[in-house]
């Protein structure tokens, strides 16, 4: 999903884009990117999580590291909401693989959910 945002909230902003989604209801998991998010704004990454009842991959480049929540793959750093590590890294295989077809991703990262746990 995609979407243009006009104000400074954009917690609010993604999860109205998340809930007035037409697959919000065969949603499992939400990946943000926080280079593909605009800068200027801060996001609660939990608030979404927490509000949807979905777990969430969170990545973002940068020097502030806490391995309690957080992970490194690929040279990004990971924190996972509401998933295991493993099945953080089984998404993030299949996602970052660009040889995939992206209805085959989703196809089998809603497959491959078995682990979720709440935080």
């Amino acid at each position: 999903m995609s979407s243009v945002f006009s104000s400074n909230n954009l917690t609010d902003d993604l999860s109205r884009l998340v809930r007035e989604s037409k697959q919000y209801g065969q949603v499992k998991v939400v990946n943000l990117d926080k280079e593909a998010l605009p800068s200027s704004s801060c996001l609660d990454v939990q608030q979404i999580h927490e509000e949807h009842r979905l777990p969430v991959i969170y990545l973002h480049q940068g020097d502030v590291f806490d391995p309690r929540f957080m992970t490194r793959r690929r040279g990004r750093i990971v924190e996972p909401y509401g998933l295991t590590d493993a099945t953080v890294g089984r998404i993030l295989e299949l996602v970052m693989d660009d040889g995939r077809d992206l209805l085959q991703v989703a196809h089998l990262i809603s497959e491959n959910l078995d682990f979720v746990h709440n935080v």
